[in-house]
């Protein structure tokens, strides 16, 4: 170790050394590169003897339990300034992880979240809940339930503590909002960005102008979101609607020109804030902070955005279709079937939120997929309230955190008689309603339903609809 520690001292190649590891030096592309500069500095044989300890040492270490790395506390993905968190009288969640580094895996580290006002005065201090996990050590608080407003802005403090119980390292998010946060989810109907909608640029002006200065949202692709411990990370930065408005996309293009990262967000997922929005301002009330939190993705079924265990209730489903033939795509399908649940709806369980968006099931009229029937316990219309019941029992397993009968609105489907060879479109719509034709209803209480049926039409945005 002495002789490692002296041959990085001598090794003096500018900027690869400063602000990384010794890990991410031994393995960057640019020693390869500079591998002459090397040889230059030292002699063959310290060098062969440094490649060696590098190969074998440092992966030795890391088996052990050793890190190059210090301990560190940093927020989960979800969590970045200029965020809404649930106003009172729900209990916020605020979490993340600890890296422990050098820290023995027997001494539980110790961490302090604390809520400021923007001018850095305390308003709580929490000790946080530590539970270690497969995937290290894992940090949880529930604020004390605060009150919402769009226009005073919050600091949230996650410190590491030493054992003398002083800040070792902290982190912080500034800007905070407290108000009602909204999950959005589904397939490729929710997924749809801001760009293909015809108010896009009035929303766009809006937007700019502050009209909407109280939404907030992650601003980005939900396509990409990855939210499991068990890969890296993937969440948009929380924006507000001027910032999200203003900023330009690096991968949202039309004829090669880039477009603003507003057009990149979830359609019906910002003008649900809009509605809201709007409303308030007609109502003459002040309109609460709104973060509209979207995690749809294209071509996935119900069946993807429950745990597998969950969908032996439900028979005639997709599920059960996929294990009997291996057509239409089954093996994808099956690939699918609760991964999606655990990348993108599992992570965020803790967040305490208003409710949800739902607009999903062209993926599931496909095949011999049944629309089903509730009071028959079978196919789309049995599955749909057990996705509503399932999710609402684990958002709200922490008592004072998500209401168990949290709002949640569906988004029927549209006209199209042959989406993805349906044979039942009206079935379909039906089923969304777990059979009642209307919600809220028995199987689904405290729902509320936005039909689409009136949108036969597909527009070809390179045709100068939209121009």
């Amino acid at each position: 170790f002495f002789f490692f520690s002296y041959i990085l001292e001598k090794i003096e190649i500018e900027g690869m050394y400063q602000n990384n590891s010794p890990s991410s030096l031994l393995f960057s592309p640019r020693v390869q590169s500079q591998s002459s500069d090397i040889y230059k500095a030292l002699s063959d044989d310290a060098a062969r003897a440094w490649l060696a300890l590098s190969a074998c040492a440092i992966p030795t270490m890391m088996k052990l339990g050793f890190s190059p790395y210090s301990p560190g506390i940093s927020f989960h993905a979800a969590f970045s300034s200029s965020m809404v968190m649930q106003q009172s009288p729900s209990r916020a969640a605020v979490y993340g992880t600890v890296r422990t580094g050098n820290l023995s895996w027997s001494v539980t580290p110790s961490v302090r979240v604390t809520l400021e006002t923007a001018g850095g005065d305390r308003i709580q201090a929490t000790r946080a809940r530590i539970s270690r996990t497969e995937h290290g050590w894992e940090w949880l608080v529930r604020l004390h339930p605060v009150r919402g407003s769009a226009a005073m802005a919050h600091t949230v403090v996650a410190s590491l503590l030493d054992a003398q119980g002083g800040a070792a390292e902290t982190t912080k998010i500034v800007d905070v909002r407290f108000g009602d946060v909204w999950l959005c989810a589904g397939q490729s109907n929710m997924w749809m960005p801001l760009y293909f909608t015809f108010d896009r640029n009035l929303s766009l002006h809006k937007a700019m102008g502050g009209f909407y200065e109280n939404i907030r949202m992650p601003c980005g692709d939900s396509k990409d979101v990855q939210l499991s411990a068990r890969k890296h990370a993937v969440f948009p930065a929380w924006k507000t609607a001027r910032s999200c408005a203003s900023e330009i996309s690096t991968s949202l293009l039309r004829n090669g020109q880039p477009l603003p990262l507003l057009f990149s967000v979830c359609a019906a997922c910002w003008y649900f804030a809009e509605s809201l929005t709007h409303r308030f301002k007609l109502e003459q009330r002040p309109a609460p902070a709104l973060g509209m939190m979207c995690v749809a993705e294209g071509q996935t079924s119900i069946e993807a955005w429950l745990p597998r265990r969950k969908l032996a209730g439900c028979t005639n489903t997709l599920w059960a279709v996929c294990n009997v033939k291996t057509s239409d795509n089954c093996s994808t399908d099956t690939q699918r079937f609760g991964k999606t649940y655990e990348e993108r709806i599992e992570p965020l369980l803790p967040m305490a939120i208003k409710g949800w968006l739902w607009n999903q099931g062209e993926y599931n009229c496909r095949g011999n997929a049944i629309s089903g029937n509730y009071l028959g316990r079978y196919g789309y219309a049995c599955e749909l309230p057990a996705l509503v019941s399932y999710w609402r029992s684990r958002w709200s397993e922490e008592p004072n955190s998500t209401d168990p009968l949290a709002p949640f609105g569906i988004i029927t489907l549209p006209a199209r008689a042959n989406w993805m060879g349906g044979r039942d479109m009206g079935g379909m719509r039906h089923a969304q309603t777990a059979s009642f034709g209307v919600l809220p209803n028995d199987a689904l209480p405290n729902t509320f339903l936005a039909q689409s049926y009136d949108l036969p039409d597909s527009w070809n945005v390179d045709a100068g609809c939209f121009a």
